[in-house]
C-alpha cells in the first residue's frame, strides 16, 4: 500500500526553496527602490537649481535667487534650499523652500568654483556666480553628478 502525501523532508525542501526565492527578490527590490530614490532626488535638485535661475531671470520679487546645498557631514540630514537673496546667510527665510533627502541618499561632494555650497544666479541674465559639480550618492553605491557650467546650463 502506497502512502499519499508529503514527507517532512520534502516539505522542508520546498519551504527552503521558497525562502531563497523571497530573499532574493527582496534584495533586488531594495536595490531598485534605492536607485529610484537617487534618481528622483537628483532630478528634484536639478529642477530646484533651474527654478532659482528662472526666478532670477524673471526678477521675481526683484531679487536674486539661489540654491544652498547642505550636506550633514557625519549625519543623515542632507538637504537643499531654494532661497531669495544675494547670499544664503543674509536671505529672507520666509521665501525658503527646503527639500530634505531621504536617509538612503546623501550629498557626497560639492565642487564649486568658489569652494562654497551656494549657487546664486544674477538677475536678468541667469548666469551663476558659482558653478561646478554636485555629487549625490545612495547607500547602494550608486552616484549621480550634476554639472552647472559658467553659463548656467545644468546637466546630469
Amino acid at each position: 500500500m502506497k502512502n499519499k502525501g508529503f514527507t517532512l523532508v520534502e516539505l522542508l525542501i520546498v519551504i527552503a526553496i521558497g525562502l531563497v526565492i523571497v530573499g532574493g527578490s527582496l534584495f533586488s527590490y531594495s536595490r531598485l527602490t534605492g536607485r529610484s530614490y537617487l534618481g528622483a532626488r537628483t532630478y528634484e535638485l536639478i529642477q530646484t537649481i533651474r527654478q532659482a535661475q528662472l526666478n532670477s531671470v524673471a526678477r521675481l520679487n526683484d531679487d536674486r535667487w539661489g540654491v544652498h546645498i547642505d550636506p550633514d557631514i557625519g549625519g543623515n540630514n542632507d538637504n537643499f534650499v531654494l532661497f531669495k537673496g544675494v547670499a544664503y546667510a543674509s536671505r529672507n527665510s520666509a521665501y525658503d523652500t527646503v527639500t530634505n533627502l531621504p536617509d538612503s541618499v546623501s550629498i557626497s561632494l560639492i565642487s564649486l568654483n568658489d569652494a562654497g555650497a551656494d549657487i546664486i544666479f544674477n538677475k536678468t541674465t541667469g548666469v551663476p556666480a558659482q558653478y561646478g559639480t554636485i555629487t549625490l550618492t545612495d547607500n547602494q553605491g550608486g552616484s549621480n553628478i550634476i554639472n552647472i557650467n559658467s553659463y548656467g546650463i545644468v546637466s546630469l
